[in-house]
């Protein structure tokens, strides 16, 4: 019997689309399916919508978005904590020195003090 499993069918969680041209990374949250939201990332290219941020960093570079190695990084029914947990692992990946496609956007805000620590 094969498995049926659809991975983008996940849905609450946090994710990664990578560049297939370049290290640029980036990351979101989705209460809804992830083939819906990643499916939003494509429209958005195809759309010549420059409010996303992937089709944004497409544009700009004239790269590939590797839709289909889409990575789920955490599951988190619960918004707030997977709100945090899109900042902490946008955060953490600059840290690192990665480039996000998001990068505007301010990883710090909402996470305390305490744990920025972490990222040093």
């Amino acid at each position: 019997m094969s498995n049926s499993y659809d991975y983008f069918s996940n849905n609450n969680v946090v994710y990664n689309i990578n560049c297939n041209d370049c290290e640029h990374v980036y990351i979101g949250q989705t209460k809804r399916k992830l083939k819906c939201r990643v499916n939003e990332h494509k429209n958005a290219l195809t759309n010549l919508d420059i409010k996303s941020n992937v089709a944004e960093h497409a544009f700009k570079t004239n790269h590939n978005i590797n839709f289909n190695n889409t990575k789920i990084i955490y599951r988190e029914t619960n918004h707030k904590a997977r709100k945090f947990l899109e900042k902490w692992n946008i955060l953490n990946n600059k840290t690192k020195n990665i480039q996000i496609m998001n990068d505007q956007f301010n990883a710090s805000s909402n996470i305390p003090n305490q744990y920025l620590e972490f990222f040093n």
